[in-house]
This record gives C-alpha cells, structure tokens and sequence, in this order.
C-alpha cells in the first residue's frame, strides 16, 4: 500500500467518523434551545476543549503557523497576546456570562445585550446581529480557504475543488446536528489539533537537533534580526509589533462562537474547572504551533516566496504546517496531522455557522417579526439558512488568498463591536443602550477606516502613514470604542430612551 492510499485512508476515516457523530447529534434537536445550545446540559470537558477547538480554527494551524514561518520567534508577541485574551475570557467573562444568560435566559449574544439594554425597539439587537453576520461570513470563509490550502498540499486537489470539499462537509453537518454536533465534533478535534500541535514539534526538534540549535540555523543563514524578538534599530516598528501582537487577545470578548459555549455550561461550579483545562490547552497549542513556524525557518532553503522545506518547493507560507508533517512522519501519521488541520477549520467553520444562524432565527424572525413557529420549523428553518450563509462564506472563500489577514479582519471588527459592548455591559453598570450603540458602531468604522487606509499605504508609490507599521486595527478600534461607549453612557445617563 502507497504512502498516497494510506494518507487518504487515515484522512477519509476521520471525515466519516466526523460525519456519524453530526447524523447521531441530530437525533437530540427537538428544541430550538437544544439546537442552539445543546439544552444548557453540558460539562467542562466537553465544552473547555470545543471552545478552544472553534476559538483557533484555520488561522492557528495554517495562518499563525505561517505567520511564525514569516516572523521568527517575534511571533511569540501574537501567541502570547491571544493567551492573555483566553485566560481574560474564561476567568473574568464566562461565569458572568453564564449567570447573566440564565437570568435573561437569552439563547444568543445580541439577545442578552438587547435584554441588558432594555432594548425594546430592537436597536441595538440589530445592530449587534448584522455585525455579527457581516464578520462571521469574512471568519467562516478563512475557514473554507484553509481547508483548500491543506488539501491542495497533501493531495494535490485543485483550489476550487478543494475548497468546495471542505465547504460541503461542513455546511452538511453543522445543518444537520446543530450545537450538540458542533460541540462533540469540536471535542474530538481539539484533541487531535492538540496532538498535532505537540508532536509534530516534537518530531521537527529532534531531527533539527533541538531548538537552540533552529535559532542557530535562523540567525546564521538570514541574520541575527531574523532570530530576534524586536526589530533592530527601529523602536517604533518594534512598539507596533508588540502592541499589535498583544492586542490579538482583545478579540477573544467579541467572539460569540466562543461566548456562548459559556452560556451553555450546565453549572456555573464546572466553569473553574473548564478554564483550567482550557487554559493548559492553549499553552500547549500556542507553543507548538510557534515552534511548528521556527522549524519550518530553520529549515528552509531560498527564500519564502521561492524555496524548500526538507526537499519540497514552498510557495506559500501557510503551507508550512501541512509540508513539515508530509515530510517528518510516517503517511499514517501525517493523515492524522492534516486531519488535525482540517479539523481545525471545521470546529470554527460549524460554530460560527451555528451564531449566524441564531442569529437569523432567534433574534430576528422570533424576537423582532414575532413570528409564532413550531419547535420543528424553528430547527427545520435554522437548517435552511445554515446552508444559505455557508453558500455565501464558501463564495467569499474563493476570492480571498490569506487566512490570517482574512481571520485577522473578522477579530478585530468582533473585538471592537461584539466585544466592547460584552465587557462594558458586565464590568460597567452605568452603560446604558447609547453608549452600547454608539460604542459599537465606532468600533466598527474604525476597523473598515483603518483597514482601507492600511491597504492604500501598503501601495507602491503612496505615502507611509504610522498605520503601515500597525496591522492590528483592534487596538486603536477597541480603545475608542470603549472611549465612546462611556462618553455616550455618561452623557445620556438622565435623557436614555430605551430601545
């Protein structure tokens, strides 16, 4: 048997294991409340490990991996950034969250907000709701495009056919198991990323004789900045690197795929329990995947638009992570690696489809047109319009190119939104529904504002304003945000007209 054959069997057996778990799930959706939160009956461990599944997807084990290929060790400012955030979240957010959802017993993000607020109009739950949709398909279609760039690496599928594979396996069972598909797929997922995340690490130190030994082989063939944490002689750009690194972990309050696996634990007492496991999973995965793109460096021949990684021509740096565990392991092996890659786009892929699903549902044909439907015609309709978002991410998929900036976009409008709001409503008492709206659309145009100019300056021939050298857009978003929220709050505390 082929080292081909063995690599697809190991491949195709994970997809169909995937595929029983979303056709046994489906079996338990006989309330909206079940489709869209499992009933609110579930444990630490399954929900600590699918939160941490869905909360990395494409963009740790094929962006980020590559992004560590480009940067070198000044990558760790990025890991070390979205740790901070994980920690934050689970520590300060879920427990609150939980608390506040079971008190308004909102099924989604937008409904919590909207009861917090007060909002009887509807204001501010469509407003959350549209961002939400609008980020959500940017996100779920990064997600399509790294499951394309896996399989054109391990099986030399074309692009379009590759990301048509991985859109309809997603689409199909996200549809058809609702959240208790999401979660148990998302466990057994996370378990493999994990063991790709340690083992190929692992494997890549050993045959490169250790990891002082990668930084040696960096610095030597493209010098000491290469294998640095700053950038040398250039304070400014290495302020950037560190703010913008760090600033990736304000995102993590504005992702509702992540906050609502907080709203469905079963007992708010398993919650210190599932941060502990969360956490020692993220600490482990954010290693390895930095360690994956220092490997990768080291071992590189040429340069990273035209060179070689033991042997094979890159030319593409999200490759990097896919290449390493084709060329390290056994194809049994591998098969077991890459499908720790596709996995990861499939926890995200589903959970997010799931939100904005909720969302069209939940918050806007059951709370805002009041429409009065059947348990039955609730589920049946969230799995039309599943399918329908999916169609669209999968078109928006197929345009883009990278992963991380794709991923990148879709965080920092969250964060800046989504976010925001989340923590100023529970740390806050006197925000109030303007200071929330107002708040959240200053996060919004800040992020479209600072992105578009970020794209001119990048230009040839256009003049190089201070955001060239600050691609994270969440920081400045975020802090004006939050600035505009409590200026608003204050400020309208006596006149607040309520939704």
């Amino acid at each position: 048997m082929t080292d081909k054959v063995v690599l697809m069997l190991s491949f195709g057996g994970y997809l169909t294991f995937i595929l029983i778990i979303g056709i046994i799930a489906s079996k338990f959706n006989k309330t909206l409340s079940d489709f869209l939160l499992g009933g609110r009956k579930l444990g630490p461990w399954l929900l600590s490990i699918s939160e941490r599944a869905s909360g990395e997807s494409a963009w740790l084990i094929v962006g980020f991996t590559g992004t560590a290929f480009a940067m070198g060790l000044k990558a760790i400012w990025i890991a070390l950034g979205c740790a901070l955030g994980i920690i934050f979240n689970w520590l300060f957010i879920a427990k609150k969250l939980r608390e506040a959802g079971g008190k308004y017993d909102s099924l989604t993000i937008p409904d919590y907000l909207a009861e917090r607020y007060g909002d009887k109009r509807h204001i501010l739950r469509i407003t959350s709701a549209v961002m939400i949709l609008i980020f959500y398909v940017l996100y779920v279609s990064g997600q399509f495009m790294g499951t394309q760039k896996i399989l054109e690496v391990a099986f030399n599928i074309p692009p379009t056919t590759g990301i048509l594979i991985g859109a309809a396996i997603i689409i199909f069972y996200t549809a058809l198991g609702g959240f208790m598909a999401v979660v148990w797929t998302d466990f057994f997922q996370g378990l493999i990323m994990l063991a790709a995340l340690v083992l190929l690490p692992i494997l890549g130190l050993i045959k490169l004789g250790g990891f002082g030994a990668a930084i040696e082989m960096i610095r030597a063939a493209r010098g000491p900045e290469a294998a640095g944490l700053f950038y040398s002689g250039n304070f400014w750009q290495s302020v950037a690197l560190v703010i913008s690194g760090l600033g990736w972990g304000l995102g993590y309050m504005g992702q509702p795929h992540l906050l609502v696996r907080f709203m469905a634990f079963d007992d708010t007492k398993n919650i210190k329990k599932g941060a502990t496991i969360a956490i020692i999973w993220t600490v482990l995965a954010y290693t390895g995947a930095v360690i994956i793109g220092i490997i990768g460096l080291a071992a590189l021949k040429g340069s990273l638009e035209n060179g070689t990684l033991f042997g094979a021509v890159i030319t593409d740096k999200e490759h990097v992570m896919p290449m390493l565990a084709l060329k390290l392991v056994p194809a049994f092996l591998a098969g077991i690696f890459i499908s720790g890659a596709i996995a990861a786009m499939m926890s995200t892929a589903d959970s997010q489809l799931l939100v904005c699903t909720s969302t069209v549902t939940e918050d806007y044909l059951i709370k805002v047109k009041k429409k009065d439907l059947s348990n039955k015609q609730m589920v049946r309709i969230s799995r039309i319009v599943t399918v329908v978002l999916g169609v669209i991410a999968l078109v928006f998929g197929m345009l883009g190119s990278k992963v991380f900036d794709q991923v990148l976009h879709a965080w920092a409008g969250l964060g800046a939104t989504i976010g925001v709001t989340m923590l100023l409503s529970i740390y806050w008492k006197r925000s109030n529904l303007n200071g929330a709206l107002w708040g959240m659309i200053t996060g919004f145009s800040v992020v479209v504002i600072w992105n578009a100019i970020k794209i001119l300056t990048h230009l040839e021939g256009v003049p190089k304003f201070f955001v060239y050298s600050f691609d994270n857009e969440i920081v400045p978003a975020f802090i004006l945000a939050v600035a505009v929220h409590m200026i608003v709050s204050i400020a309208t505390k006596k006149t607040e007209v309520r939704g």
